[in-house]
């Protein structure tokens, strides 16, 4: 009984509830099966399986110019150029091997390296792609030193290290034990004043004064290091995009070129990245584009925005927000064990309502249920126009393919994205709106081809 009065609820929510909606009411419509069909995606979406007219091809990047601000494709042999900011992304971000060190940095990049050392405020790291670099402490976030083998597990870890806020720096041990103090240095076992330099291979050990002492801990006891938090720069240059490299590295870079001569990048949080010593080819390691969409540009991704208004109403009594470039419980957004970057976490049944300006064209996003949920995840997603439903998905279970979606909204005044109950009531529903954008009219233009 209690599911269907908050059925009802959610029916009069969208239709009558014009008080929180903005204003305006928006009916609650039911259409024939037959408008639940897949939409074309635009040209704006472009992977490693690039979408054109709604068809998918198998892609690669042939050359980008942040200057130029233009990319080329090469798709069935021929190369097709576009602006950049018509990129949404191009091909998948990596996980780390589960016996890789992973430095997590201040403006959300994550590094892959071995650490040296930690002395006058600089941590050394042996980077495989780009050679040893030199990072201020103040730019480092966590230093998780054990990968977890499973996805599901990493983004948690990962999750539990970006939300951290320490006064004091904290070494979390492999048993769970958790040591705070000061960090006074990372240093080689060959290192101690008294002892042989040559008899055994060295070990890395991690030097922190506490209020009963100091401690020598070696790297082979600890999962993760997590420093104080510290000032960092009050600004980083201008983010142009999210690379990602084989090995699991993603950097937020200001610069990107990659052609005949290579590639060229600059990162926001490591200007130490210097290219000659950088030990790889990186037209071959370099894996994944995201190009950062400042507001008012061409693409704005509704995470960035905030809704008019958003509502849950839970099959029970739980109450949850919404997640903003995160999944339901707050991790990264991944199905079918792709990571995602951007997108909307949202329960069922919910409902988020946004004003659109006159400039908007489409709508786009790909529906899903994150791999979080298990099993038993189903949903329907549903889209609302002024007062029009536009489009029903068919029931999205977890492991489904994410379905991609175009939907025109010229001239409207604003946009309704809803999630519905399917088959299990809201049982593991972690609903995923995953790069949920909209396109500006600027972005109509034509491409070149060759």
């Amino acid at each position: 009984m209690k599911f269907l009065r908050n059925w009802r609820r959610l029916c009069l929510l969208v239709t009558v509830c014009g008080s929180w909606l903005g204003g305006e009411s928006v009916r609650f419509l039911h259409l024939e099966p037959s408008f639940a069909q897949e939409l074309p995606a635009a040209e704006t979406l472009l992977t490693d399986q690039s979408v054109f007219e709604g068809k998918a091809f198998e892609s690669q990047l042939a050359r980008l110019d942040s200057q130029a601000k233009t990319l080329s494709l090469a798709i069935r042999n021929r190369r097709r150029e576009f602006p950049l900011a018509h990129l949404i992304r191009w091909g998948a971000l990596k996980r780390p091997a589960p016996r890789s060190h992973l430095l997590l940095l201040s403006d959300g990049s994550q590094l892959i390296g071995n650490p040296a050392s930690l002395q006058a405020g600089m941590l050394q790291i042996e980077s495989y792609l780009f050679g040893s670099i030199a990072i201020p402490r103040n730019q480092i976030k966590a230093l998780l030193l054990t990968m977890p083998s499973s996805p599901g597990q990493f983004d948690q870890r990962l999750a539990n290290a970006t939300d951290w806020d320490l006064e004091q720096d904290e070494i979390v041990l492999l048993n769970g034990d958790r040591l705070r103090g000061n960090l006074l240095e990372i240093r080689s076992e060959n290192e101690e004043p008294n002892g042989p330099t040559w008899l055994q291979p060295a070990e890395l050990l991690l030097v922190l004064e506490s209020e009963v002492g100091k401690f020598t801990v070696p790297f082979s006891q600890v999962q993760s290091v997590h420093p104080r938090t510290l000032p960092t720069a009050s600004t980083y240059p201008s983010p142009l995009a999210w690379v990602g490299f084989t090995d699991g590295t993603l950097l937020q870079v200001s610069k990107l070129s990659l052609g005949d001569s290579g590639v060229l990048l600059q990162s926001t949080a490591l200007p130490s990245l210097q290219k000659s010593q950088w030990r790889v080819d990186f037209p071959e390691a370099l894996c994944f584009v995201q190009p950062w969409n400042p507001r008012g540009g061409l693409v704005r991704y509704l995470s960035d925005e905030r809704p008019v208004a958003y509502r849950h109403l839970p099959f029970l009594s739980l109450s949850r927000a919404y997640q903003q470039d995160r999944n339901l419980l707050g991790r990264t957004l991944r199905v079918s064990e792709k990571r995602f970057l951007k997108g909307i976490g949202v329960p069922s049944a919910s409902v988020l309502l946004y004003r659109l300006d006159s400039k908007v064209e489409r709508f786009e996003a790909e529906l899903a249920i994150d791999d979080a949920a298990g099993p038993e995840g189903s949903v329907q997603f549903q889209v609302v126009v002024d007062r029009q439903l536009k489009y029903q998905s068919p029931i999205i279970r977890t492991g489904d393919r994410p379905v991609p979606i175009s939907i025109d909204i010229k001239k409207a005044r604003q946009l309704t994205l809803l999630v519905r109950y399917a088959e299990r009531g809201d049982a593991a529903d972690y609903a995923n709106w995953l790069d949920a954008r909209l396109i500006r009219s600027d972005a109509a233009e034509g491409d070149k081809e060759y």
